[in-house]
C-alpha cells in the first residue's frame, strides 16, 4: 500500500505526509539558521504568524532557550557557542516578557507522573486541514486580470493548522495542532492533576529528549478554554 502524497503547492512535487509537514513547517517559521542549532521541535514553536516580532526567534534566558507562539513554550539548554548565536541573532528585537518567570510558576504545577496515551490517528482530527481561503488550491486566481498568485494563509503549501479540541480528560483539552506536533516529535505530554478557576489554565507538561539525548527539551502547552468543538476520543 503506498504512501498518501500531498502536492506542494510551491514546487509541484508530489511529497509525502512527513515531507509536506517538514517543508511546510521550514515556510511557515522562517530557516534562520540560529534554528539549525536547536532541537527541530523549536521551529513549531516560535510565532510563526510573526504577530508579535519579539517572539519571530528564539532568544535566550540565562542558560536556557525558549521558543512560542503564545500557546506552546518550549526550552533547552544554551551555552557556549549556542548562547553566543542566539544572542546575535535576536540583536535589536527587545527582551521577551516569558520564560524564565514563566517556568517558575509553571514548575509549582503537579502533573500526573505517566504521560496521556495520544489517540491514534484514526480517532483524533489530522493537524492540519486544508486551507479555507484558496479551498486547498494554494493560490488564489484574480478574475480582473486573469493572474493567479499564492495564497498567503497558507504560503502556497494547500494545508493550515486544525484548531479543533481533541478531549484528552474530563478537563483538558487540546488543539488537534498541537496534539500533532507533540507526537511528530516523538515528545510525551503530561496532564495538570488540578486545573485553576479557569478551563484549562494550567498547561500541559510537554518533555521531548532530543535527538541526541543531550539536548533535553521541557515545554508547557495552553489546553483550549473551550471544548464546545472538541472531539472525544479514547485517551486515558
Amino acid at each position: 500500500m503506498s504512501e498518501t502524497t500531498i502536492h506542494d503547492g510551491l514546487t509541484g512535487e508530489e511529497v509525502t505526509e512527513g515531507e509536506a509537514v517538514e517543508r511546510m513547517l521550514d515556510a511557515s517559521f522562517g530557516v534562520e539558521r540560529v534554528l539549525d542549532l536547536l532541537p527541530p521541535i523549536f521551529k513549531a514553536c516560535v510565532d510563526s504568524e510573526q504577530s508579535r516580532y519579539d517572539l519571530a526567534l528564539p532568544w535566550r534566558e540565562g542558560d536556557y532557550a525558549y521558543a512560542t507562539d503564545g500557546k506552546i513554550i518550549v526550552r533547552t539548554p544554551a551555552k557556549g557557542d549556542r548562547a553566543a548565536r542566539i544572542d546575535r541573532a535576536r540583536k535589536g528585537r527587545g527582551k521577551t516578557p516569558l520564560g524564565d518567570e514563566l517556568y517558575r510558576i509553571n514548575d509549582s504545577i503537579v502533573h500526573h507522573r505517566e504521560p496521556v496515551s495520544i489517540p491514534s490517528r484514526a480517532d483524533r482530527p489530522a493537524p492540519f486541514i486544508a486551507c479555507s481561503e484558496c479551498l486547498g488550491f494554494g493560490e488564489l486566481v484574480d478574475d480582473l486580470v486573469a493572474v493567479s498568485y499564492q495564497c498567503d494563509s497558507c504560503e502556497g503549501m494547500r494545508i493550515v493548522r486544525n484548531g479543533i479540541g481533541v478531549k484528552l480528560s474530563p478537563t483538558f483539552t487540546i488543539a488537534a495542532f498541537y496534539l500533532g506536533l507533540v507526537e511528530y516529535y516523538g515528545a510525551c505530554l503530561y496532564l495538570p492533576v488540578k486545573i485553576g478557576p479557569l478551563a484549562n489554565q494550567n498547561p500541559a507538561l510537554i518533555v521531548e529528549d532530543g535527538d541526541d539525548g543531550a539536548s533535553p527539551v521541557v515545554g508547557y502547552v495552553m489546553g483550549m478554554r473551550s471544548d464546545n468543538n472538541a472531539r472525544k476520543t479514547n485517551a486515558r
